[in-house]
């Protein structure tokens, strides 16, 4: 062979393999890796361009070179202290690369070498951008030849030690120890080795661990970039078994917590009394344990917590009374296995001066991690406040289950064998019943890593179930990642197919986004519905820098919405810098977050859409005084077939007397019928009506026609009423609204039936008469 064959020969076998040669012919002992067109892609013997000898530590490319027969999707190198491992950008990196894209052009390459460095640098300005304690000493150069078009690669750090030749002690003490599930690791991307030593940065990616690496997608702009990985302990959750491993969603609801879970009415209750059987969710994940436990003097009520459709099929409602402030009901749930869970929690509001507090973490392995919390409505206009892993309601006036300025989001980012979920009250322990609502618990595994284009954003849309009913809610969360240390704006747009329009009142953002930018930097944001319904458009949303936003919103079928797939995408607008000068971009659209497919999509199977049940609710007073008597009249109507399992509650404040009530069906008094609703009273709860079947344990049926329901309440003497506190706990000088709400549900499991049902709850406040 020729000397510039055997170039060639080698050239293509230490490409093929991620050999760094050490030639002893050259005076460098460095080796000029080539194309077999002779083009140079990694010249390391070139004294005119000593970065590559600089960089010259475990050579590895990605390459098509369609002549020599070489098409590398995926490499790392095989000498001792390998740890990168490079793929082109598809849904994640593996060992045989089944999930990698592919070079669509000849004769490129892209070529990773390092400066052999050891050590860790930690970091003490607490300002630096990136979300890491400590950063690795040594630097990787990302080399590439594709005529100078972006690319977008998918970058893996991880312990390479059984891919290799020999063992590196040092780099496993300083790098690889750091690769595990237990750490946190961040890709960080500079202009060059002294912005990295300067914590001058492009941009941060935050990576996820998969397949046994942290990995993440990052689309290289330039012919030359450097980069490096930051790392700080796990804060996110534990990794998924390997033995319990799935796609898609799973979902768990709370339909073992019946009426007849709790028939007592004592306080300081653990229920339920006898273990419900373990939940095989599939693929071998069980819900191992669900437990509901109420401290000493406060009480559980007859017949909760239980299972409703409310505001969701599967939700648990929990009610309280009694008891003084921060005496925590505690739920639990437990898992087998490793999971990341997501769920909502409802009705957070504030009865007089006593607001609700909800506090949420997970646990693995003896390590407590924290969910990121966020508002499903506009967060100007949420009951609550969110800090950090705790929802604290901040304003008067109660909310229906329903209603999603008392709703809370829940999303875990890691894996937790266990949720713990504290509900206390705040400031005053008003002794009236108080109730939360937890939604069904979706699992989902780990999303592979959000493409990142060149100006450091990815964008990924994420719908909660994919097989529904034309009568079920759409739920989608859509994602906003800025990799870059400065904040972007951008403008959001997601116009729905056909038959489809948008909740109003439905979207809502994380705590981190709405705290960090939106009410201190754009206070005038606003969602926009246009169209028929079908067009949600928002302008001026801030994303800080190192900062995924996240924003939730929810859009409902037609009616006569038919059978099919539904597909689409959303779009963000924003602004490049070229030159100085801000240049608009073309749009960035939306991939789905779980498969990286260019649209989000989801099944509805077509079902009859049933009318709306209407609620009625007349008081014979629009104020009271003491001894004042208020009459309540509640008619419903139900033009459907009969509804069954039907429960409902009523509440008012506990120094009103209840007198008495009738039930009238149809134009009919009934009293004690099987079928229709039964007053189950507890003098121990006297501010609680509690209206289901005969036996109190069933629910009742709504047959087609009306039930009309009047009761009457007796306000105390002036002496038995109740003071207004201020925000401090002191009294105002006017005494507190009475308060009467309704709440209606069924366990019924048709969503159609549930949508006729949905909204039937109800709040009147009664004022006291100062004149």
């Amino acid at each position: 062979l020729t000397d510039d064959e055997t170039q060639l020969m080698e050239s293509y076998l230490a490409l093929k393999y991620g050999v760094t040669l050490y030639p002893s012919n050259t005076a460098t002992n460095r080796f000029d890796y080539i194309l077999s067109n002779g083009m140079p892609i990694w010249p390391g013997n070139v004294q005119s361009s000593l970065i590559f000898a600089v960089f010259y530590n475990n050579i590895s490319a990605i390459i098509r070179d369609d002549a020599a027969r070489l098409h590398n999707r995926h490499s790392h190198s095989t000498n001792v202290g390998s740890i990168l491992h490079m793929g082109v950008a598809g849904t994640k990196l593996s060992a045989d690369g089944s999930e990698l894209g592919d070079l669509d052009q000849d004769e490129i390459a892209v070529v990773s070498g390092n400066d052999g460095a050891l050590g860790n640098t930690h970091i003490s300005d607490p300002n630096e951008c990136g979300d890491f304690t400590d950063r690795f000493n040594r630097k990787w150069l990302i080399h590439k030849t594709n005529n100078d078009r972006p690319i977008a690669l998918l970058i893996g750090a991880q312990n390479n030690a059984g891919l290799t030749i020999g063992n590196d002690v040092n780099v496993a003490n300083d790098y690889y120890s750091k690769l595990g599930p237990g750490y946190d690791v961040s890709l960080i991307v500079a202009e060059s080795p002294a912005d990295i030593e300067a914590g001058i940065y492009k941009a941060v990616i935050p990576m996820s661990y998969i397949n046994g690496e942290h990995q993440c997608s990052y689309t290289f702009a330039e012919d030359d970039t450097y980069i490096t990985f930051g790392w700080k302990l796990n804060n996110k959750g534990c990794v998924g078994d390997e033995d319990a491993q799935f796609t898609g969603t799973k979902k768990f609801s709370w339909t073992q917590w019946t009426s007849r879970t709790n028939t007592s009415t004592a306080t300081g209750l653990t229920l339920p009394a006898t273990s419900f059987p373990s939940v095989d969710l599939g693929d071998n994940i069980h819900v191992t344990s669900t437990k509901v436990v109420y401290p000493a003097n406060v009480r559980a009520n007859r017949g909760y917590p239980r299972s409703g459709n409310t505001p969701d099929r599967g939700s648990l409602r929990v009610q309280r009374r009694g008891g003084a402030v921060n005496q925590d009901v505690t739920i639990t749930v437990e898992f087998n296995h490793p999971v990341i869970p997501e769920f909502s929690i409802s009705d957070l509001d504030g009865y007089s001066s006593s607001y609700e507090e909800v506090e949420i973490y997970g646990q693995c392995s003896g390590s407590i991690y924290l969910p990121v919390l966020s508002y499903a409505s506009s967060p100007n206009t949420a009951r609550y406040k969110i800090n950090g892993n705790i929802a604290t309601v901040t304003k008067r006036g109660s909310v229906s289950s329903s209603n999603k300025n008392g709703m809370l989001n829940v999303a875990f980012q890691g894996g937790v064998t266990s949720i713990t979920i504290k509900y206390r009250l705040k400031s005053r322990a008003y002794n009236v019943t108080r109730s939360i609502y937890i939604s069904p618990i979706t699992l989902r595994p780990v999303p592979p890593p959000p493409p990142i284009n060149e100006d450091g954003l990815s964008f990924v849309k994420q719908v909660k179930e994919r097989e529904i009913t034309t009568c079920d809610p759409v739920e989608y969360s859509f994602y906003i990642q800025n990799t870059n240390c400065d904040e972007k704006s951008v403008d959001f747009s997601d116009i729905l197919p056909e038959k489809m329009k948008w909740e109003v009142g439905s979207f809502g953002l994380d705590a981190v986004s709405s705290d960090a930018n939106l009410l201190t930097f754009n206070p005038q944001i606003s969602p926009a519905v246009t169209g028929s319904g079908e067009k949600l458009k928002i302008d001026g949303l801030i994303v800080p820098g190192q900062t995924t936003l996240v924003l939730t919103a929810t859009a409902i079928l037609d009616e006569d919405a038919p059978s099919a797939q539904y597909d689409n995408r959303a779009s963000i607008t924003y602004e490049r810098i070229v030159s100085g000068k801000p240049v608009p971009v073309p749009p960035f659209y939306s991939v789905d977050r779980e498969t990286l497919k260019p649209y989000t999509s989801f099944n509805a199977v077509w079902q009859q859409r049933q009318d709306k049940v209407t609620m009625d609710p007349v008081y014979s007073r629009d104020t009271y005084i003491a001894g004042s008597i208020v009459e309540v009249t509640y008619t419903l109507t139900n033009t459907n077939a009969d509804i069954k399992e039907m429960y409902m509650d009523v509440y008012f404040n506990e120094e009103f007397e209840f007198l008495d009530y009738t039930i009238d069906v149809n134009g009919a008094v009934v009293v004690g019928a099987p079928d229709y609703p039964t007053l189950i009273y507890d003098p121990g709860v006297p501010e609680l009506l509690s209206f289901a079947g005969l036996n109190g344990d069933d629910g009742f049926t709504l047959p087609t026609g009306s039930i009309k329901i009047k009761f009457r309440l007796k306000a105390p003497a002036l002496a038995g009423l109740v003071d207004e506190l201020d925000e401090s706990g002191l009294k105002t000088g006017r005494k507190v609204d009475l308060e009467i709400g309704y709440d209606i549900s069924s366990i019924m499991e048709d969503p159609c039936v549930l949508t006729a049902i949905r909204g039937l709850e109800g709040i009147k406040l009664i004022p006291y008469e100062t004149t």
